[in-house]
């Protein structure tokens, strides 16, 4: 799966050479963009990580986050010392194929040559691409109390018809306003995640298993939703998960502001630690939209380099 031991600074380096004008000008246009501004701008798509949000799963098995000021700077310490309690299913986090996906030598029902793609073997090209925005905003709160409205294959193909289809070097985003409108502080943030699972108040959208399905065979390979998880409940989370890991991809679970990105054209990234045999992370994820950075970006990205 992985060729180099690449890192992340893949994309600090890919970003300044993108800016140096000696590259040139031979970058593919991408649609929606308009190559000729000059307005280029970053636009954050995390959480705030934050005891007093509902930042983390309420049920066990998972650690509630929390962070403990051990040292200020001071007598006894020329530093600031935080020590932390984080799950990977923390905040704004990736999804990798192994958190679904068995290790192929276990030969299991689930057993995939992408059980071993953990976070520490995904290539980095694939963190990043063209966002495409897929709107399903009229799908809020529209089902039963505990249940999620189900993003299904016509919702992608509705949103090919009015631009183009979806593919390799794609990254399709799931647009539902949820995050914006439910990740408040305690005890209004109860409203987010817990409230769906105690079944007093409708389910964030999801996309089921066919929408996956549909996905993959086409190519696309990275995925993103706002809402706080990529899997519909109350009993569709696990098969919509390993129906799009299975075939190798990546998402981001818990984006936020997919408001301010145009339906084609920019770019989106997801960065995340390199855990060994990681099979999900928290992360940051951002994009770039305007001007000709956002294009450089996703070219490279499209032909993994």
């Amino acid at each position: 799966m992985q060729k180099h031991n690449h890192n992340f600074w893949w994309l600090s380096l890919l970003l300044m050479a993108a800016v140096d004008a000696s590259l040139g000008s031979d970058v593919r246009p991408v649609q929606g963009a308009d190559p000729s501004a000059d307005n280029t701008r970053f636009i954050d798509h995390s959480l705030i990580v934050d005891p007093e949000y509902p930042c983390t799963w309420p049920p066990y098995p998972f650690p509630r986050f929390s962070i403990v000021h051990q040292l200020t700077i001071g007598p006894d310490s020329p530093y600031n010392v935080d020590v932390l309690l984080i799950d990977g299913n923390t905040g704004t986090q990736l999804d990798v194929p192994p958190h679904s996906v068995a290790r192929p030598e276990l030969k299991r029902e689930k057993s995939g040559p992408f059980g071993l793609a953990y976070t520490d073997k995904i290539e980095p090209w694939q963190f990043g691409g063209e966002a495409c925005v897929v709107d399903v905003r009229e799908l809020l709160d529209q089902a039963p109390k505990g249940v999620s409205p189900l993003v299904r294959p016509e919702h992608v193909e509705r949103f090919e018809r009015q631009h183009r289809k979806v593919g390799f070097g794609d990254v399709v985003l799931f647009r539902s306003d949820y995050s914006d409108r439910y990740y408040r502080p305690f005890p209004e943030g109860r409203r987010y995640i817990a409230e769906i699972l105690d079944r007093q108040a409708p389910g964030y959208p999801d996309p089921d298993p066919d929408c996956m399905d549909f996905l993959g065979r086409r190519g696309v390979l990275t995925l993103g939703t706002d809402s706080a998880s990529m899997g519909p409940l109350p009993d569709l989370a696990e098969p919509t998960h390993y129906a799009g890991l299975k075939y190798g991809m990546i998402w981001t679970e818990g984006a936020t502001n997919l408001s301010e990105l145009p339906s084609t054209g920019a770019f989106y990234c997801m960065l995340a630690p390199k855990h060994a045999e990681g099979p999900y992370s928290e992360g940051r994820a951002f994009s770039i939209v305007g001007g000709e950075l956002s294009q450089r970006l996703i070219d490279a990205c499209r032909n993994k380099r």
